[in-house]
């Protein structure tokens, strides 16, 4: 971050601030929560940055909005997997298929886990206002989005979205995959004002 010059005093950091076109809300946020000393009380302590209420105002309403795009987004890339797939089955003469279809069948996975781990928020998250923040207020790990994706993906299908119901009983709304794998989704606009203050 460059050094501001300060008449009265030492060199201090720059600091982009809320109105600033090239400030990027995201690493502001993640650069503000590595400079703080969050109290950790054991395994499965959420830190004090969550206990705002605002964090999950309509979470379980916007959470369904959000999949429905992400699911649609989602159903492009496989049209558009398909067809990749199908040209390059021709031209290999069916060789790279099983790799082809593979690829396609790990997309789901693929695409959640890699948003929710380096952007914090698939696109229809984003859309919604959402984001996924581990229990210290940093984005998810990259073992921790695979692991809320996949059992996200071998829960909801056999049960038939009744595992999902968990998120009407807590005040969080969070639902067993966020539980296991350790993530909190909390309205993105809410958390980032409340780690600026």
């Amino acid at each position: 971050m460059p050094l501001a010059p300060d008449r009265d005093g030492p060199h201090l950091p720059a600091m982009a601030y809320r109105d600033d076109p090239r400030r990027d809300p995201r690493r502001s946020t993640d650069e503000l929560l590595a400079g703080l000393k969050l109290p950790h009380l054991g395994k499965g302590f959420v830190s004090f940055l969550f206990d705002d209420a605002l964090l999950y105002e309509g979470i379980v309403g916007r959470r369904i909005f959000a999949y429905l795009v992400d699911l649609a987004i989602l159903g492009l890339l496989t049209v558009a997997g398909y067809v990749v797939v199908f040209v390059f089955g021709l031209l290999s003469f069916g060789l790279l298929l099983p790799i082809g279809f593979l690829g396609i069948a790990l997309l789901p996975l693929a695409y959640h886990s890699l948003f929710l781990a380096y952007w914090g928020a698939s696109p229809g998250m984003a859309m919604f206002d959402l984001e996924g923040r581990a229990p210290d207020g940093s984005l998810p790990t990259l073992l921790q989005a695979v692991v809320r994706t996949a059992l996200f993906l071998v829960s909801v299908p056999p049960t038939g979205g009744l595992v999902l119901l968990v998120a009407l009983f807590n005040e969080r709304g969070r639902t067993m995959h966020d539980f296991f794998s350790g993530v909190l989704l909390v309205r993105s606009a809410h958390f980032a004002s409340k780690i600026r203050r």
